[in-house]
């Protein structure tokens, strides 16, 4: 299983520690970076943490608390701080939720044409290569509950 945790990082674009999610010991942000040879990714941050607006934070609170088994969801995973809302840079990720475990299936931007929040994640450029995470279900639950807390609310 992977770990995920929430720690204290200053990103290569920032001069400030923030609250980042981190994925067995990396920064995720910067890890996906590398992975899918994309620069704008390491500097994304939490949606949860960076946006602003009630209702953008409304809708990625429902998504990504969403617990019904056998079912996926795409959730609003990073953003870009410049923005800090979902109509910019969006990174998301296709969660599925089993019996013992949280999946992250695969990673894509948000193309989606539309500024309602509740249409964000409609349409998703997914990234390649397909890469996925695997999370015990109780300690996903306890970092995703810790990002809930963390948000602007």
């Amino acid at each position: 299983m992977d770990r995920i945790k929430i720690a204290k990082h200053q990103l290569r674009t920032s001069n400030k520690l923030h609250p980042m999610i981190f994925v067995n010991d990396r920064s995720l942000s910067e890890f996906l970076s590398e992975i899918f040879d994309d620069e704008c990714i390491s500097g994304l941050g939490p949606a949860l943490i960076w946006l602003w607006e009630e209702d953008e934070i409304a809708v990625t609170i429902a998504r990504i608390k969403q617990e019904v088994v056998g079912c996926s969801t795409t959730v609003p995973l990073l953003i870009s701080g410049d923005d800090c809302d979902l109509t910019s840079i969006v990174l998301m990720v296709d969660v599925e939720i089993t019996e013992n475990s949280v999946k992250w299936n695969r990673f894509g931007y948000d193309q989606t044409k539309s500024i309602k929040p509740n249409e964000i994640g409609t349409t998703i450029r997914w990234l390649v290569p397909k890469l996925s995470f695997e999370f015990d279900k109780k300690g996903y639950f306890k970092v995703r509950d810790e990002l809930v807390s963390l948000a602007n609310v």
